[in-house]
Protein backbone atom coordinates (compact mmCIF):
# COMPACT_ATOMS: atom_id res chain seq x y z
CA UNK A 1 0.00 0.00 0.00
CA UNK A 2 2.90 2.55 0.65
CA UNK A 3 3.38 2.25 -3.29
CA UNK A 4 0.23 3.52 -4.12
CA UNK A 5 -0.76 6.07 -0.92
CA UNK A 6 2.58 8.41 -0.56
CA UNK A 7 3.10 8.98 -4.58
CA UNK A 8 -0.53 10.42 -4.83
CA UNK A 9 0.74 12.19 -1.23
CA UNK A 10 3.83 13.73 -2.72
CA UNK A 11 1.51 14.74 -6.05
CA UNK A 12 -0.46 16.60 -3.58
CA UNK A 13 2.40 18.21 -2.43
CA UNK A 14 3.79 19.26 -5.30
CA UNK A 15 0.40 20.83 -6.62
CA UNK A 16 -0.69 22.00 -3.12
CA UNK A 17 -1.29 25.52 -4.66
CA UNK A 18 -3.59 24.15 -7.37
CA UNK A 19 -5.77 22.41 -5.22
CA UNK A 20 -5.48 24.76 -2.35
CA UNK A 21 -4.29 23.02 0.16
CA UNK A 22 -1.14 24.59 1.44
CA UNK A 23 -2.59 24.39 4.64
CA UNK A 24 -2.63 20.39 5.16
CA UNK A 25 1.15 20.10 3.74
CA UNK A 26 3.60 18.46 3.37
CA UNK A 27 3.44 16.82 7.36
CA UNK A 28 -0.20 16.19 7.24
CA UNK A 29 -0.85 15.07 3.90
CA UNK A 30 2.30 12.64 4.48
CA UNK A 31 1.07 11.39 8.21
CA UNK A 32 -2.22 10.75 6.46
CA UNK A 33 -0.70 8.67 3.55
CA UNK A 34 1.22 6.90 6.48
CA UNK A 35 -1.95 5.97 8.90
CA UNK A 36 -3.97 4.72 5.58
CA UNK A 37 -1.33 2.77 4.21
CA UNK A 38 -0.90 1.38 7.57
CA UNK A 39 -4.48 0.48 8.02
CA UNK A 40 -4.65 -0.78 4.95
CA UNK A 41 -1.72 -3.16 5.13
CA UNK A 42 -3.26 -4.71 8.29
CA UNK A 43 -6.32 -5.28 6.39
CA UNK A 44 -5.05 -6.67 3.25
CA UNK A 45 -1.79 -7.43 3.60
CA UNK A 46 0.30 -10.70 4.03
CA UNK A 47 -0.30 -12.28 7.66
CA UNK A 48 2.20 -14.60 9.10
CA UNK A 49 5.72 -12.83 7.99
CA UNK A 50 7.24 -14.65 11.89
CA UNK A 51 7.11 -18.36 11.10
CA UNK A 52 8.99 -20.90 10.95
CA UNK A 53 8.16 -24.16 9.48
CA UNK A 54 9.44 -27.80 10.98
CA UNK A 55 9.10 -30.77 8.81
CA UNK A 56 6.29 -28.52 6.97
CA UNK A 57 3.80 -27.26 9.54
CA UNK A 58 3.92 -24.02 10.08
CA UNK A 59 4.31 -21.80 13.55
CA UNK A 60 4.62 -18.21 14.49
CA UNK A 61 6.87 -16.67 17.06
CA UNK A 62 9.95 -19.11 18.48
CA UNK A 63 9.40 -22.76 19.00
CA UNK A 64 11.34 -25.76 20.87
CA UNK A 65 10.93 -28.80 18.69
CA UNK A 66 11.93 -32.52 20.07
CA UNK A 67 10.04 -35.10 18.08
CA UNK A 68 10.81 -38.76 16.28
CA UNK A 69 11.88 -37.53 12.79
CA UNK A 70 12.71 -39.34 9.66
CA UNK A 71 15.50 -39.42 6.93
CA UNK A 72 15.03 -36.36 6.50
CA UNK A 73 14.42 -33.29 8.61
CA UNK A 74 13.23 -29.74 7.31
CA UNK A 75 13.63 -26.83 9.76
CA UNK A 76 12.39 -23.03 8.60
CA UNK A 77 12.33 -19.83 9.84
CA UNK A 78 11.48 -16.46 8.66
CA UNK A 79 11.73 -13.27 11.25
CA UNK A 80 11.76 -15.97 14.35
CA UNK A 81 13.65 -18.16 16.43
CA UNK A 82 13.79 -22.18 16.39
CA UNK A 83 15.64 -24.92 18.78
CA UNK A 84 15.11 -28.02 16.67
CA UNK A 85 15.93 -31.61 18.52
CA UNK A 86 17.20 -34.29 15.37
CA UNK A 87 15.59 -37.95 17.00
CA UNK A 88 15.96 -40.00 14.24
CA UNK A 89 17.53 -43.82 14.15
CA UNK A 90 18.35 -43.36 10.08
CA UNK A 91 19.28 -39.70 9.22
CA UNK A 92 20.37 -38.95 5.58
CA UNK A 93 19.46 -35.25 4.92
CA UNK A 94 18.36 -31.92 7.01
CA UNK A 95 17.31 -28.86 5.26
CA UNK A 96 17.39 -25.73 7.05
CA UNK A 97 16.59 -22.33 6.11
CA UNK A 98 16.75 -19.56 8.07
CA UNK A 99 15.75 -15.77 6.99
CA UNK A 100 16.06 -12.94 9.24
CA UNK A 101 16.50 -14.97 12.21
CA UNK A 102 17.67 -17.91 14.31
CA UNK A 103 18.14 -21.77 14.17
CA UNK A 104 20.16 -24.14 16.76
CA UNK A 105 19.29 -27.92 15.37
CA UNK A 106 20.93 -30.67 17.65
CA UNK A 107 21.91 -33.61 16.10
CA UNK A 108 23.22 -35.26 18.99
CA UNK A 109 20.46 -38.04 19.09
CA UNK A 110 20.81 -38.64 15.31
CA UNK A 111 22.05 -41.93 13.85
CA UNK A 112 23.75 -42.38 10.64
CA UNK A 113 23.56 -46.02 9.75
CA UNK A 114 24.44 -45.27 6.08
CA UNK A 115 27.66 -43.86 7.03
CA UNK A 116 27.34 -40.62 5.45
CA UNK A 117 24.44 -37.67 5.53
CA UNK A 118 24.31 -34.49 3.96
CA UNK A 119 22.97 -30.65 5.63
CA UNK A 120 22.16 -28.15 3.55
CA UNK A 121 22.01 -24.99 4.86
CA UNK A 122 20.53 -21.47 3.71
CA UNK A 123 21.44 -18.53 5.60
CA UNK A 124 20.17 -14.85 4.54
CA UNK A 125 20.74 -12.25 7.36
CA UNK A 126 20.34 -14.84 10.13
CA UNK A 127 21.92 -17.30 12.61
CA UNK A 128 22.47 -21.17 12.13
CA UNK A 129 23.99 -22.87 15.08
CA UNK A 130 24.35 -26.78 14.01
CA UNK A 131 25.51 -29.08 17.47
CA UNK A 132 27.18 -31.88 15.92
CA UNK A 133 28.20 -35.03 17.60
CA UNK A 134 32.24 -35.01 17.82
CA UNK A 135 32.65 -38.09 16.86
CA UNK A 136 31.17 -37.09 13.28
CA UNK A 137 33.77 -35.95 10.22
CA UNK A 138 32.26 -32.79 8.74
CA UNK A 139 33.10 -31.28 5.25
CA UNK A 140 32.72 -27.51 4.78
CA UNK A 141 31.04 -27.19 1.46
CA UNK A 142 29.35 -23.82 2.42
CA UNK A 143 29.70 -20.56 0.18
CA UNK A 144 29.75 -17.52 2.43
CA UNK A 145 28.77 -13.86 0.88
CA UNK A 146 29.25 -11.21 3.40
CA UNK A 147 28.81 -14.01 5.56
CA UNK A 148 30.70 -16.99 7.62
CA UNK A 149 31.01 -20.80 8.29
CA UNK A 150 32.59 -20.86 11.52
CA UNK A 151 33.76 -24.42 12.49
CA UNK A 152 35.08 -25.09 16.25
CA UNK A 153 38.39 -26.89 16.40
CA UNK A 154 38.11 -31.08 16.17
CA UNK A 155 41.44 -33.20 16.15
CA UNK A 156 39.36 -36.40 16.14
CA UNK A 157 38.90 -37.61 12.33
CA UNK A 158 37.84 -41.21 12.53
CA UNK A 159 38.02 -43.01 9.43
CA UNK A 160 35.16 -45.44 10.53
CA UNK A 161 33.00 -42.22 11.92
CA UNK A 162 30.02 -41.34 9.90
CA UNK A 163 30.63 -38.51 7.21
CA UNK A 164 28.41 -35.06 7.24
CA UNK A 165 28.83 -32.50 4.34
CA UNK A 166 27.62 -29.10 4.76
CA UNK A 167 26.28 -27.71 1.58
CA UNK A 168 24.36 -24.20 0.86
CA UNK A 169 24.91 -20.79 1.03
CA UNK A 170 25.33 -17.93 3.21
CA UNK A 171 24.18 -14.53 2.32
CA UNK A 172 24.71 -11.47 5.19
CA UNK A 173 24.55 -14.41 8.21
CA UNK A 174 26.13 -16.46 10.32
CA UNK A 175 26.50 -20.81 10.90
CA UNK A 176 28.37 -22.18 13.25
CA UNK A 177 29.25 -25.83 13.87
CA UNK A 178 29.70 -26.28 17.37
CA UNK A 179 30.87 -30.41 18.54
CA UNK A 180 28.96 -31.69 21.41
Amino acid sequence: MLGILFPLAIILILFDKQLNITEFTPWPVLLTAFLLSLGLSMIFGKHGSFVFSINGKNSFGSSVVNEQDGKVVNCSTSFGECIKYVNTEDFERANIDCSFGDVKVYFDNAKIPSGRADIYVNVSFGDVDLYIPRSWNVVNEVHAFFGDMGIADHNNINPDAPNVVIHGKISFGDASIIYV
